[in-house]
């Protein structure tokens, strides 16, 4: 079932994805067309590459909030690691750095891991995807996933990526 469209002017500035369908049976909303792993990572690299400062920066409803009470249940906030997948320009990442909660991320367009490592001073941004990142098990205590699950081709797959990665008892 059709569910959102974009402006014509700014899908083709910004966005891979113009359409977003509902899953009539799940409900779950996704791009329409799907694109391939390939060229979604091809469409992200000239989608950013010169105008990485328009991109807007993440503003992650509570964000602030959660981030403030989840420090305060822990004696020392660098012993809890954070996972952003699909991080942008890290701004959230900056957030939680500053915290002082241990912060990585995964993006697949180059210059915004860039901007992360150079602005916010996030070292541990990659510039990859989940898979290829290849964290241990059980290694998160939360995983930051925000507008990134509706433009996979296999939501599932990372799901169970993600899943597997978390400590158990864990926020997603």
């Amino acid at each position: 079932a059709f569910y959102a469209f974009r402006e014509p002017e700014l899908t083709e500035r910004y966005y891979s994805h113009a359409k977003r369908v509902k899953c009539c049976k799940c409900g779950f909303v996704y791009s329409n067309p799907q694109l391939t792993e390939k060229a979604l990572h091809k469409k992200y690299q000239t989608t950013y590459n010169k105008e990485v400062k328009v991109v807007y920066e993440k503003e992650v409803p509570g964000s602030n909030q959660f981030l403030s009470e989840l420090s305060q249940t822990v004696k020392d906030p660098a012993q809890i690691r954070v996972l952003d997948i699909g991080c942008n320009l890290g701004s959230w990442l900056n957030i939680a750095q500053e915290f002082g909660f241990s912060v990585f991320g995964v993006e697949i367009a180059s210059n915004c891991v860039d901007y992360a490592r150079s602005v916010f001073g996030l070292k541990n941004v990659k510039n990859t995807d989940l898979f290829d990142a290849r964290y241990p098990d059980n290694f998160f205590n939360a995983v930051l996933l925000w507008h990134v699950l509706e433009h996979v081709s296999d939501p599932l797959a990372l799901l169970k990526e993600t899943k597997r990665i978390l400590k158990p008892g864990g926020t997603l």
